[in-house]
């Protein structure tokens, strides 16, 4: 069943059209706003220029496609600092912000490892309740090389473990004189 796109939609997504410089594309016809593909290519423009978080934040919330508006949620998280995160999410309906908070827990997780400071040591029991998704960000971004041997213990598929083993070896020869 297709989502009804309303006035509110309409105005949010034309703002945000603007601000990213003249939709390119947009058919003439009036109603290129109603087409999801459409306003998905322009959230994903917008997605990279700061100036245009606060009008797509507005789209997120009067966006009719739900899946649709999770996507740039779940897109959103990963390019803004963490004290924004919870604005994104919450600008979710109620019934779509579980794997988008899901997400906003895992980024906080990875940051507190991947620092230039890492603060915390999980075990192989949390490591064990993470994503795949969560396991793989982190062996991409840590220096820990006791995290990295660790994760190439627990990790949760072959590519984890073997992605884990390669970064602490890598470590380990880095490390050696």
């Amino acid at each position: 069943m297709a989502a009804e796109h309303g006035p509110a939609l309409r105005d949010v997504v034309t703002t945000l059209a603007q601000v990213v410089a003249g939709h390119e594309g947009r058919p003439s016809d009036g109603a290129w706003w109603q087409d999801g593909h459409t306003r998905w290519e322009l959230y994903r423009r917008a997605a990279g220029l700061p100036n245009a978080r606060e009008p797509l934040l507005a789209a997120v919330a009067a966006e009719s496609d739900l899946p649709l508006a999770s996507a740039v949620v779940v897109m959103m998280l990963d390019k803004v600092p963490a004290g924004e995160r919870d604005s994104w999410v919450t600008a979710l309906d109620p019934g779509i912000r579980d794997f988008s908070r899901t997400r906003e827990k895992e980024l906080s997780v990875l940051d507190a490892l991947t620092a230039e400071e890492p603060t915390g040591s999980p075990s192989a029991q949390e490591i064990a309740a993470w994503s795949d998704w969560l396991q793989l960000r982190v062996v991409a971004g840590t220096r820990d090389r006791a995290l990295l041997e660790l994760l190439a213990g627990c990790g949760r598929t072959k590519r984890i473990r073997r992605e884990a083993r390669q970064g602490a070896d890598r470590l380990r020869r880095q490390d050696s004189p």
